[in-house]
């Protein structure tokens, strides 16, 4: 009986090689457009610029309205007089009174409740921050003009005795707060007030308020 050789079959195991090389080559794609993006990413500003709103659960914060320029004037209402409110940089101010002949102010005040110079002229005055940070209003800064046409200071000591046991324009004004108070200025006899230049600081712009 004739024998026969066992059929044979041609394959041929795939070629792992060009498989392999086809991963690598996607992967190092992927790689090159990611890295692309982080670049475009970067340029365009991140997210920061983000046109999108977004949504935070924080509550809103109330402060206080950008504050002027030192020498900006801006007068709510008609021209500054008594009763006018007038912005001058940091401060809002109002002047409602004046009181001269005042031969002394505050109890037990001392030489430095008496006037040097022969009485007082005490002004009556609310003050408000309209910056963004505490501020000091100062007396000794506050420049008074007489009908006589003389310049005068105020007087920190005499305002200070002026505003009793308050300590008003003595401490900071915290932005968006106002407090009222006295400013007293020393002067001659027969003499009173009538203008004030009110200011920030003896450095910075003014304000005028007549006082007739």
């Amino acid at each position: 009986m004739e024998k026969h050789d066992p059929p044979t079959f041609d394959w041929t195991p795939p070629k792992r090689r060009h498989r392999m090389a086809s991963v690598m080559i996607g992967l190092a794609t992927v790689v090159v457009f990611g890295l692309c993006g982080v670049g475009i990413w970067i340029v365009d500003g991140g997210p920061a610029d983000d046109p999108k709103p977004r949504r935070t659960s924080a509550a809103p914060v109330a402060v206080a309205s950008p504050s002027l320029d030192e020498n900006t004037v801006e007068l709510l209402g008609n021209e500054p007089r008594l009763g006018s409110t007038v912005r001058n940089g940091a401060f809002e101010y109002r002047v409602t009174d004046q009181q001269c002949g005042v031969p002394e102010v505050g109890v037990n005040a001392g030489s430095a409740g008496q006037p040097s110079r022969g009485h007082f002229c005490v002004v009556t005055l609310s003050v408000r921050n309209v910056s963004r940070r505490a501020q000091v209003f100062t007396a000794a800064d506050q420049v008074g003009y007489t009908t006589a046409g003389d310049r005068y200071l105020g007087s920190a000591p005499a305002s200070r005795y002026a505003n009793g046991s308050s300590r008003t324009f003595l401490t900071p004004i915290g932005p968006g707060a106002a407090v009222t108070g006295k400013l007293a200025f020393d002067l001659p006899n027969g003499e009173r007030l009538d203008s004030l230049r009110l200011r920030v600081t003896a450095s910075a712009g003014s304000v005028a308020v007549s006082l007739s």
